[in-house]
């Protein structure tokens, strides 16, 4: 997961500066841990996740973005592992 996170983030770099002055792209990493100290059932979650948004002249654009989400259990439970993608052109 973090190779492709990695990844991500230097393609958007490479995209940035490729971009031609009409275009103006964003871009933003996220990431998220929680603890369940006094849970009986949860142990862990964590998220990590990238979005890219470019705009062209004030006038639309396309935002696409990436977040894994996994939740570890105790008592040998199977962690719960998410991938969502997105995509908006507007």
């Amino acid at each position: 997961m973090k190779q492709r996170l990695l990844l991500l983030c230097c393609a958007t770099a490479l995209t940035t500066a490729q971009a031609e002055e009409a275009w103006k792209v964003k871009t933003a990493v996220q990431g998220t841990y929680l603890g369940y100290a006094n849970s009986q059932y949860r142990d862990s979650l964590h998220e990590e996740g990238a979005i890219v948004s470019a705009d062209y002249l004030d006038e639309g654009g396309v935002t696409v973005g990436y977040t894994h989400t996994e939740l570890n259990f105790k008592n040998n439970q199977p962690r719960l592992d998410q991938n969502a993608y997105f995509f908006v052109w507007a």
